[in-house]
């Protein structure tokens, strides 16, 4: 039943080509907010607690590649 089916349609939607700080932007950005809400009562504060959350997510991303950068091997 199911042999003629044809998935050709989903072909163009199932690749999503990301790098890895495009991943790490958007995950900051998802657990900012989740953060933000949950730890926060007023908007304001839930303003300027995501933001901080947000900034130091990248700041600890990018001190960690340039850590790990810095560990290999040449």
């Amino acid at each position: 039943m199911l042999a003629g089916l044809s998935l050709a349609w989903l072909a163009p939607l199932a690749v999503v080509v990301m790098s890895q700080f495009t991943a790490v932007i958007i995950f900051a950005l998802f657990a900012s907010v989740v953060f933000a809400i949950t730890l926060r009562e007023e908007p304001r504060a839930q303003i300027r607690y995501g933001a901080f959350c947000f900034a130091c997510f990248l700041v600890g991303t990018i001190i960690a590649g340039w850590i790990l950068y810095f560990l290999q091997p040449h």
